[in-house]
């Protein structure tokens, strides 16, 4: 029997622990305005995901964290096109990327794609039991605690940025002459407290490469 309902009644982590605990197998379908996301479940855990939005795209997603460049992306996709072979098993055909890798980054492109509905403020969502694409997909593992961890994290810091910005423009309003000093204090305070909130508010470079880099060496 599948679900409905609005990001509103149900967060994305109670949602998802909820699929997981459950040991549901299906697919849980997210949308918000033009955007639907796509997460796929077995038994419990996360095998896969799918997007409409262009950022999450395979080559976008590898081109922007500067795993690939645009012309292997390019001569990857012809590639696809001729064989209607999977993007990532094309990139490990052509040498663009080892196989363990791929498999590393598909699941890292997962979880963000997933995280990214965690700052959703509003969205509607459906799960339907039983129903997986037809279409093979690179099977990955993903822990669903460990998401529901993080999420919340990104959750929790974005409303401190959101705080942070707040009190940085109620600051920023203008001061009568002798309150200057007072005000400039003030403001000063804010920006910087509001600065020292961004050093968390990223995705951590070394989940992105083994070696501590966002992307792989270029010469």
């Amino acid at each position: 029997m599948g679900v409905s309902g609005n990001l509103k009644t149900m967060l994305p982590g109670d949602l998802l622990q909820w699929l997981s605990l459950g040991q549901k197998t299906g697919t849980l379908v997210v949308t918000s305005k033009s955007v639907e996301k796509k997460v796929f479940f077995k038994q419990g855990r996360v095998i896969s995901s799918a997007s409409n939005d262009p950022r999450d795209y395979l080559g976008q997603f590898l081109i922007s964290h500067g795993f690939i460049s645009e012309a292997e992306l390019m001569k990857a996709m012809e590639v696809q096109h001729q064989s209607g072979i999977l993007l990532g098993k094309i990139l490990v055909m052509i040498d663009v990327i080892p196989e363990g890798e791929l498999v590393r980054l598909m699941r890292l492109k997962a979880e963000e794609e997933i995280y990214d509905i965690f700052l959703w403020r509003e969205g509607e969502f459906r799960f339907l039991d039983d129903e997986l694409p037809t279409m093979e997909m690179i099977p990955l593992q993903v822990d669903v605690t460990g998401i529901i961890m993080e999420g919340t994290r990104r959750v929790d810091e974005w409303s401190r940025i959101r705080e942070g910005s707040r009190r940085v423009a109620e600051n920023d309003r203008p001061c009568r002459r002798w309150q200057t000093n007072d005000c400039r204090d003030r403001a000063r305070g804010a920006r910087v407290s509001f600065c020292g909130l961004f050093d968390t508010a990223h995705i951590d470079a070394r989940r992105l490469h083994p070696n501590g880099r966002a992307g792989r060496s270029r010469d």
